[in-house]
């Protein structure tokens, strides 16, 4: 018995000195480490998108003052939530006024880019209308292009605020395909390229995960919609210089969402520090629940997607596999950090952070394709039956070996499949861009049939 309780004890003495792994170490430098964040911060913008008759300085100025109060609020009422007992005050709002539109089921939504232009043709003016009253608003939506980054300015926390405008990003797809219908299809071309880049920019430059999801959207669905107006002009209309940039394709390093997570191990780390002081503050807890070896083994789950092998995958366009073993509860660590190492032991996080990659791999390709039809409309003198062929000479950058594009089986659209992101009702079609009837094969030229 005695040899059995000096063998545990050493066991607990053991894994209390552990030292991190070097994976766990380079992991929280990935996500604790102050980054260069380029350009100027889109927060303010976005937490007061629906205030109208403000400038920037008056925006960041209502933002500081909550940030101000949320901090104070989060101190007070620490105890409180820890120990699962009622919070005296809610968390403080947003100061200001803000506006407020009735619903419009003119406007396309978030998840309608590739129906936006038969909608806005079925009702455009009832969409100018509606577009007419949020004009102020659309206008702030544009300037998100002005900014280089968006991160959040409040304390990591469960309760922290959120962006919960971004819904009215999307308003601008309307804007888009309305101005293609009315003939300002260089307008359009415009907008649609800005509001790329604007959501490249919260895909790749935001700490949320959240608000990186949005902007993979807002990414995708003006992707979709400038192939969709492209196909409807002439081969040889120009595109805007601003566009160039705008389809650059997405790097590995855009696609491991290494910066998105910074706020979710912010949260992680800060709800782990408050159960410790709160609720595990008896004597002898810390050989039960050890904060520092529990974010260790957080930051190794959610920095994946900073190093190898994802990095790798995303380079060769594989989809992305989390490796749940890092949450392992046969590991050294474990016997001194019991409590830690079950609030991160089921691995039940991996698949989500594997589908938000994939998502972003997704992006990637819709942005290939959409690079593959404007190269394509580079090319001199394109015929039908030289499509196939020259799909086989595009450039480096837009080929992937895992998912190559190629021309649909009706030759009337270029296409990329199979989907990583399988859910939701185009689970199993492959992403498509349409082709300029011009270069449809004469058999179908005509057709009732939708590209």
């Amino acid at each position: 018995m005695l040899a059995l309780l000096a063998t545990v004890a050493l066991l607990m003495l053991a894994s209390r000195l552990w030292p991190a792994s070097q994976m766990q170490k380079q992991a929280r430098a990935a996500l604790e480490q102050p980054l260069d964040w380029p350009g100027a911060n889109a927060w303010a913008l976005l937490e007061t998108l629906d205030h109208d008759g403000l400038d920037m300085a008056q925006r960041q100025a209502l933002v500081d003052e909550r940030v101000r109060r949320f901090t104070a609020w989060k101190q007070e009422n620490a105890r409180l939530r820890a120990a699962g007992e009622q919070q005296q005050t809610g968390v403080p709002a947003l100061g200001g006024q803000a506006t407020t539109w009735p619903r419009s089921d003119v406007l396309c939504e978030r998840h309608q880019a590739e129906q936006c232009l038969d909608k806005v043709r079925q009702a455009p003016d009832a969409v100018a209308a509606a577009l007419a009253q949020r004009q102020p608003r659309l206008q702030r939506v544009a300037q998100l292009a002005d900014f280089g980054h968006v991160r959040s300015p409040y304390p990591g926390d469960v309760s922290m605020p959120y962006l919960h405008s971004t819904g009215a990003l999307f308003d601008s797809l309307s804007a888009h395909a309305l101005a293609h219908v009315q003939g300002n299809s260089d307008q359009a071309l415009a907008g649609l390229c800005r509001d790329m880049a604007s959501g490249r920019m919260l895909l790749t430059r935001s700490d949320s995960l959240i608000h990186a999801m949005v902007g993979n959207a807002m990414l995708v669905g003006n992707t979709q919609m400038l192939g969709q107006v492209l196909a409807e002009l002439p081969a040889g209309h120009a595109l805007p210089s601003s566009c160039t940039a705008a389809l650059v394709p997405l790097q590995p390093q855009d696609l491991g969402l290494c910066r998105a997570m910074r706020m979710d191990y912010a949260i992680s780390g800060a709800a782990m520090a408050d159960s410790y002081q709160y609720e595990m503050d008896m004597p002898g807890s810390s050989w039960l629940f050890n904060v520092d070896k529990t974010m260790d083994r957080i930051a190794t789950g959610q920095a994946q997607g900073c190093f190898e092998p994802i990095q790798q995958q995303l380079a060769q366009d594989q989809p992305a596999v989390i490796d749940a073993s890092v949450w392992s509860l046969w590991k050294m660590e474990c016997p001194a950090n019991a409590v830690g190492c079950l609030l991160t032991g089921n691995g039940a996080a991996g698949p989500g952070y594997a589908e938000f990659m994939h998502r972003a791999q997704d992006a990637a390709a819709q942005q290939r394709l959409l690079g593959a039809l404007v190269w394509l409309r580079e090319q001199p003198a394109l015929a039908p039956d030289d499509i196939a062929q020259q799909l086989q000479n595009l450039p480096a950058g837009l080929v992937s070996a895992q998912r190559p594009i190629t021309l649909s089986t009706d030759g009337r659209a270029l296409q990329v499949g199979p989907r990583y992101y399988r859910k939701g009702p185009q689970a199993a079609a492959p992403m498509r861009v349409s082709l300029p009837s011009a270069w449809w094969p004469p058999a179908t030229v005509g057709s009732s049939a939708s590209p």
